[in-house]
């Protein structure tokens, strides 16, 4: 079984709970969606960027980082490539596994510790799509999960108000990422404030991507 991969990386995890968190990345290559501001195109958009890995190099590959037992899968969109996590799995059973996922596929409970729904908004080029894991499938299934929204207008935080209404998620899990790929964007573009005024009124919680105020020119290694 081959794995398409744009990048494998030892890192910070630089959103949503398990931020400041060492994981090793597996950042798959294709997506389902494509979003006009994705700061990681390349793991889509660019044939160059796809290497096809076995297994058993992939194995190799996580040797040198003995330390760090947790991996998160990222993309493009891994829940694509759960055949490929599930024998990753089935090797590493002392591992932890969290994913990155737009949240438009169902996803088998068994594979994840951790499962970040970054669901996209109309304002990302995307056509509305039904959000697959819910809390109610989290909570029957007791994995832990979190709901991520790159808010950058007030008709996206509209729309968020209207999905948190529609999928009864708990305002404690909704994380709202203001929408920026620079520093400067992320500490001072109008969208935070926006951001920030909305997590006090809802309870909602601030993410700044700590990778980008870290990287933001060059990828996130």
């Amino acid at each position: 079984m081959n794995y398409p991969i744009s990048e494998i990386f030892y890192s910070l995890q630089g959103e949503g709970p398990l931020t400041g968190n060492p994981s090793i990345f597996f950042r798959f290559w294709w997506c389902n969606l494509k979003c006009h501001w994705c700061d990681s195109k390349y793991s889509w958009l660019h044939t160059e960027f796809k290497k096809t890995h076995t297994l058993e190099e992939i194995l190799e590959q996580i040797k040198q980082w003995p330390q760090c037992t947790h991996i998160v899968f990222t993309g493009g969109e891994p829940s694509m490539f759960q055949k490929q996590i599930q024998k990753l799995r089935d090797h590493l059973p002392l591992y932890t596994f969290e994913i990155e996922t737009n949240g438009s596929r169902a996803l088998d409970p068994n594979l994840f510790d951790q499962v970040n729904v970054s669901y996209k908004l109309k304002s990302s080029g995307n056509d509305t799509y039904e959000m697959k894991p819910t809390p109610e499938w989290a909570l029957m299934n007791d994995v832990a999960i979190d709901y991520k929204f790159v808010c950058g207008w007030q008709e996206d935080l509209d729309e968020i108000l209207a999905l948190i209404n529609q999928y009864n998620i708990d305002e404690k899990l909704v994380y709202l990422m203001p929408l920026g790929t620079t520093r400067e964007s992320q500490l001072t573009d109008p969208n935070t404030k926006l951001c920030t005024d909305a997590c006090m009124k809802y309870w909602f919680k601030l993410c700044l991507r700590t990778h980008i105020l870290l990287w933001w020119d060059r990828m996130w290694v």
